[in-house]
């Protein structure tokens, strides 16, 4: 508009009229399409036999569209930081960090934030480009925070064990999953992994010697941990009881009783009468005239008691009796006869 003259052709350039295109075009119109970069445009105009004129230019400015955003990589981490890294945004974009759930506070520095206070659990933050009036492009990266392994402690439903034995094993307590458990009967100074076997509770022995347990725990990226171990102590079989002999004592004597040695144990006798024990010694006074029992018991708990009976006999005492001639008394030397006789015996 505002010209004097016709238009002689149109010529556009992008490289502020360092170059120019010529485009045919003798109207006073024309439409552009397409564009990708920012390019201007001015019109040459003659009257008549009279040299050309430049009208003024006008400049479309192009503006790109996003660079498609690229937040990284997913990723799995122990502790509370992280760093998070996008694609740089195109010429004349900006590149914007957030956070869309989960926990955690953003330090953004270009295309790069660290992030910390990140708690257990997953962070979703998404990285959005953004070009002007020609929109944005978004991506989302997951951080997976995983909590720090914990080894808990071992408990055992019965403890100590009698030799051969079992004990049902279980874990508390723990953060994290299992990897492995383990088996010492020298207080770890070697250590046997127990081959397949993860679950968190399960029955162990029979066990003939004392015997350690543990567990290892591991949890995402955040190493192992041992738990607190159990030890199940064995004791020794109960020895088998022996009273010893039956005995057959006279009235009025006393019954002296032997049980043998207890071991680990401990032994104790037990029966009619005043008994008076003394280690596995015991003697009994006064005792009536008749048969009696009396049992050695040797306990070792948790194993179960071992007991023998022996038997005493208390026999009548010797009585001196009634000694009688049946004969006349007096008799003459050298020639005589009689019989004596004893009775009440």
């Amino acid at each position: 508009a505002g010209q004097v003259g016709t238009a002689v052709r149109w010529e556009s350039s992008a490289n502020n009229w360092q170059s120019q295109n010529i485009i045919a075009n003798n109207t006073t119109t024309l439409s552009y399409n397409n564009l990708t970069v920012t390019t201007r445009y001015r019109v040459l105009i003659q009257s008549g036999t009279c040299g050309q004129a430049a009208s003024n230019d006008v400049t479309i400015t192009v503006v790109p569209l996003p660079t498609v955003a690229n937040a990284g990589v997913d990723q799995t981490l122990c502790g509370n930081q992280a760093v998070v890294v996008g694609n740089t945004p195109g010429v004349g974009m900006t590149g914007l960090w957030q956070i869309v759930s989960g926990s955690g506070v953003l330090n953004q520095q270009g295309a790069r934030a660290d992030v910390s206070g990140l708690t257990p659990g997953v962070t979703v933050l998404s990285w959005t480009i953004t070009s002007g009036a020609c929109g944005m492009s978004s991506d989302q990266v997951q951080l997976t925070v995983d909590n720090a392994a914990q080894g808990g402690a071992v408990t055992a439903s019965a403890n100590p064990i009698c030799s051969g034995g079992t004990t049902d094993i279980s874990l508390i307590g723990q953060m994290g999953t299992i990897v492995r458990w383990e088996r010492s009967t020298n207080n770890w100074a070697t250590a046997f992994p127990i081959i397949g076997q993860m679950n968190a509770a399960f029955t162990a022995g029979p066990l003939t010697q004392t015997t350690s347990y543990r567990a290892v725990i591991s949890s995402g990226n955040c190493g192992q941990a041992t738990s607190a171990s159990v030890t199940i102590d064995v004791i020794a079989p109960t020895v088998l009881a022996n009273a010893g002999l039956d005995q057959t004592v006279c009235a009025g004597a006393s019954v002296n009783l032997t049980g043998n040695n207890p071991g680990g144990g401990v032994g104790m006798w037990s029966g009619p009468g005043a008994l008076i024990q003394n280690g596995s010694q015991a003697s009994i006074a006064g005792l009536a005239p008749g048969v009696y029992t009396y049992t050695w018991t040797i306990t070792n708990a948790p194993c179960a008691p071992s007991m023998d009976d022996v038997m005493v006999t208390i026999s009548d005492g010797s009585s001196r009796g009634v000694l009688s001639d049946n004969g006349p008394g007096t008799v003459c030397a050298g020639n005589n006869t009689g019989m004596l006789t004893l009775a009440g015996y």
